[in-house]
């Protein structure tokens, strides 16, 4: 069983949302929104959002965004 890491492409947001519907716990996600908050994303580079995958089905997701400390001279993630 190999799994596979890579940056998320909007092909797989509809992925995304499922995953956070039905194994996060979050029914009231509105997928248009989401969908339009993972473009936003995106295009933003302070934020990236990767994918696993294990034959062709994304199995999960996480997301990382690069922002100023407030505690020290430096970004974090």
């Amino acid at each position: 069983m190999q799994i596979n890491i890579r940056e998320v492409q909007p092909a797989d947001y509809r992925s995304i949302g499922e995953l956070i519907k039905n194994e996060l716990g979050y029914p009231q996600v509105d997928a248009e929104k989401l969908y339009t908050r993972l473009d936003k994303m995106k295009s933003d580079d302070k934020h990236l959002t990767i994918i696993a995958e294990m034959e062709g089905k994304v199995v999960g997701f996480a997301g990382v965004y690069r922002g100023i400390a407030y505690n020290v001279e430096r970004e974090y993630m």
